[in-house]
């Protein structure tokens, strides 16, 4: 699109500056008689336009460059609005993720620890114990779907930006950390 904004402007200012000039003719002239008289001498042709201008042609190209430009703007726009929308989602997805690893996992996890040292004492029965590690393992499931949504929004954002984003970020939310880090 640049390119193109580029190639209209030197095509309307190629325009401009020879629109008056639109024929030159350059070259030797030779004249015969029939009483054995000749001329030679040089010969130049210059058209001078009185009625066309090329005021169409110049308005043509500076349509075309000011469409070329707007093409530009529209495509830059569009490309910010992209890259806002991306880094967005990638800040959701990252919150969830850290909802999960801070929040959800823990409280799971203490819930089935609870849940076995009350079955271990038959205050519980192995029905609700079950429950309760279905429900761990599926905490642990929708967290991995988040991840996996993290990376594709952070992909789209790496693709809407036109490059790679800095490692800090990538460390940060790896699987790696999902210790006992938040």
């Amino acid at each position: 699109a640049r390119e193109q904004v580029r190639t209209a402007a030197s095509a309307l200012a190629i325009t401009r500056a020879s629109r008056f000039v639109n024929v030159v003719q350059a070259g030797g002239h030779v004249e015969r008689e029939l009483e054995g008289y000749s001329a030679v001498g040089p010969n130049i042709q210059l058209q001078i336009p009185l009625f066309d201008q090329g005021q169409a042609a110049v308005a043509r190209l500076a349509a075309q460059s000011r469409q070329s430009q707007r093409v530009l703007e529209n495509l830059a726009i569009e490309v910010r609005s992209q890259v806002r929308a991306a880094r967005f989602r990638v800040l959701a997805s990252r919150a969830v993720i850290d909802y999960y690893r801070a929040a959800l996992l823990p409280l799971r996890e203490r819930i089935v620890a609870l849940s076995q040292q009350q079955y271990n004492a038959m205050l519980l029965g192995v029905y609700q114990l079950l429950l309760a590690k279905q429900n761990e393992s599926t905490t642990y499931r929708e967290y991995i779907e988040a991840l996996r949504d993290y990376w594709i929004a952070r992909s789209d954002l790496e693709r809407a930006a036109g490059g790679r984003l800095p490692e800090k970020a990538t460390q940060q939310a790896g699987p790696a950390r999902q210790g006992n880090q938040p």
